[in-house]
């Protein structure tokens, strides 16, 4: 996927759990702090391509993870998403800040979904990384053009249902 529709649906997801967390009673300003670093976890997993929109960000960074692990390795996989998952969850215990814990489930949740993203490409992405280089694809489609952003704005109706659903009926 472009980085254009990482950014659609990490945004689309912000707008997602700004409702779930408003909803249930939090805060404004936390509930801002969770939609917006949604929308950078979502772009976080690119970190390894120097080109990429976090990329240019953090250019020399990016650059030396690319050398070292290669695009679509460690930063692509379930591994990955635990560790980053896990290093939150000790900095918003620790912090007991309500801004660092709402950044946690945000950051969190946008880069699962960049994960579930990266799997409508015909490449797929190494989910076992390192145990396994498997790549898993649920659609065989090359990354790019308008139908890429029409199937991101689809996979998000479905998620947005799916969460609709869940708190409706469950």
């Amino acid at each position: 996927m472009t980085g254009k529709n990482h950014l659609i649906f990490g945004g689309l997801c912000g707008t997602l759990v700004l409702y779930h967390e408003f909803m249930g009673g939090v805060p404004i300003i936390p509930t801002a702090v969770a939609a917006g670093t949604c929308m950078i976890g979502n772009l976080l997993p690119d970190i390894d391509v120097p080109t990429s929109a976090i990329g240019k960000i953090f250019k020399p960074i990016s650059f030396l993870i690319q050398k070292i692990v290669g695009h679509r390795t460690f930063f692509h996989s379930l591994l990955a998403l635990a560790l980053l998952y896990a290093g939150m969850w000790y900095w918003s215990i620790n912090s007991g800040n309500s801004c660092v814990m709402a950044a946690r489930f945000g950051i969190t949740i946008g880069y699962a979904g960049h994960l579930f993203l990266d799997m409508f490409t015909s490449r797929g992405i190494p989910l076992a990384w390192p145990f396994s280089k498997r790549c898993y694809s649920l659609f065989d489609r090359r990354s790019g053009g308008r139908f890429e952003t029409a199937i991101t704005v689809i996979i998000f109706c479905g998620v947005a249902g799916v969460y609709y659903a869940w708190r409706r009926f469950l």
